[in-house]
Order: structure tokens, then sequence, then C-alpha cells
């Protein structure tokens, strides 16, 4: 199983949006901080190919683990719905909008519940990151 995470868009202060696709489909929208250089805690990661297995977060519940980022760990799909909600996870939303003053994905359990229902027949799936913009 392969998702694809094409990128289209980066604001330092809203985040980086992407669009989730599962066989071509698209499945939800993504949200993830903005580049700054893979800096643990405040950048998405790295574009490029990697492995996601299943993992069970404390604070989040069943989800994934994007896996073999240089100097990176932990990188969870999760719900949230701004900028301030990630510290370089992938937040999942089914459409965009504005809270507090930010843009933002919304409807992100029910993002994070579709893909859950998608993707939990596997214990590990590949992940390939693009980006549809220049820097």
């Amino acid at each position: 199983m392969k998702i694809k995470i094409i990128r289209v868009e980066n604001s330092l202060k809203h985040g980086t949006f992407g669009v989730l696709l599962i066989n071509n489909e698209v499945i939800c929208l993504t949200l993830e901080p903005p580049w700054r250089d893979n800096i643990k805690n405040i950048s998405c990661i790295t574009a490029g190919s990697y492995i996601a297995s299943q993992y069970h977060s404390a604070k989040h519940g069943p989800t994934f683990e994007i896996e073999g980022v240089d100097g990176r760990e932990c990188i969870l799909f999760h719900p949230g719905n701004t900028v301030m909600d990630t510290q370089g996870c992938v937040l999942p939303g089914t459409a965009l909008g504005y809270l507090h003053g930010y843009r933002a994905v919304l409807n992100s359990r029910n993002a994070m519940e579709k893909l859950n229902n998608r993707l939990m027949l596997y214990k590990q799936f590949y992940v390939d990151i693009t980006k549809a913009y220049d820097d």
C-alpha cells in the first residue's frame, strides 16, 4: 500500500497544506508545520519516501507514525485544525477554512476516522511526499 501527500501551499504563518491520496483518490486534505529546514517540533519533514507503521498514541489513540525521517521521530497522523496543533505531525481534514485567525483544515476527527478506516488493515505502508510549488 502506498499513499501520496502532495503539498500545494506553504506559509510561514499558516503552515504547509496538501492533499492525501490513496490509489490516486483524494482521501483528505493535510496540514503540517511550515518548512523550516526539518527542525524538530517546528518544521514539516523533508519531502521524500518513507514507511509508516501503525502506532498507538496515548494522546491520539490508534494512528500511524512516519518512520526514517533524519533527526526526527514520532511524526504522527493525528487530528488537529491549525498549525498551532502540530509539532511536526500531519493533520488531516475534509475542508479548508479559518480558526482563531489561522488557515485551517476542518473536520479533522472525521478525516482521521476515514484515514484509519482505509489504512488500519495495513501494519505498514509507504508514504510519498512531494510538493507542487516552488520555494
